[in-house]
């Protein structure tokens, strides 16, 4: 027969092993609920990423200097100016891309930004890709031959941007920023709302293309503007 002290004893240590097993049931239940939540975190990353739209512009033909034109019509008292993108603009990804937005960034003139809203584009879809109306064409060759580079370029058209003058990018500028675009940016996002851009880059030190995830980058450096094109801003 135990004695006091003796059952004391075991009462304690009976109680110390249940002490421990429900430590150690706590956090077996910690660890598996952690686990479930972590496959479910991977699971749901991985049904997004199979949804992930990649859009982007093929470089121009001629060179990449070519993606945008910058069009001016005089009408007397009023100057319209208007910069026109060339694609083709593609979806390579596996999802659509939805709130598609086009932005040229001037960084030689104070990182200025001209924007463009773009429908929609679904996986795989492509648009500003290279064709020649019929109804374009006419029967001498040598008109073809010009009729179908005029359809094709204006096929290509996937932005125009009207631009007009404000403080620090006034017409004078304006003229003078035919070839001082710098980065061109595709914004859009997937069908769970997540943000991403493209950016194309005109200098060729740099490579044409970057994808990235979230907000547009800062402006690449670029070298300053030539003297011919200074103006100095309306006050």
């Amino acid at each position: 027969m135990l004695t006091h002290n003796e059952l004391n004893c075991w009462l304690l240590v009976v109680g110390i092993l249940t002490a421990a097993g429900t430590i150690g049931l706590a956090i077996a239940t910690f660890w598996m609920a952690k686990k479930t939540r972590d496959l479910a975190v991977q699971e749901e990353r991985h049904h997004q990423d199979g949804a992930m739209p990649i859009c982007l512009l093929d470089e121009a033909v001629g060179g990449r200097a070519n993606t945008v034109e910058l069009k001016v019509q005089d009408n007397g008292s009023q100057t319209t100016f208007q910069y026109q993108i060339y694609g083709p603009l593609r979806n390579i990804g596996q999802g659509p891309a939805l709130d598609i937005r086009l932005v040229l960034r001037f960084s030689t003139f104070n990182n200025h930004e001209a924007s463009y809203g773009l429908d929609p584009l679904g996986a795989g879809e492509a648009r500003g890709i290279d064709f020649a109306p019929a109804t374009a064409l006419v029967a001498e060759p040598a008109i073809v031959f010009f009729e179908k580079q005029f359809a094709a370029h204006d096929a290509r058209r996937i932005a125009a941007i009207s631009v007009s003058s404000s403080p620090g990018f006034n017409d004078t500028t304006i003229r003078g920023s035919k070839d001082a675009w710098t980065e061109i940016f595709l914004e859009y996002t997937d069908i769970f709302g997540n943000h991403f851009y493209t950016q194309h880059t005109k200098s060729p030190q740099h490579q044409w293309m970057r994808f990235g995830k979230g907000s547009r980058p800062a402006p690449i450096a670029a070298p300053p503007i030539p003297s011919s094109n200074r103006t100095t801003p309306h006050t």
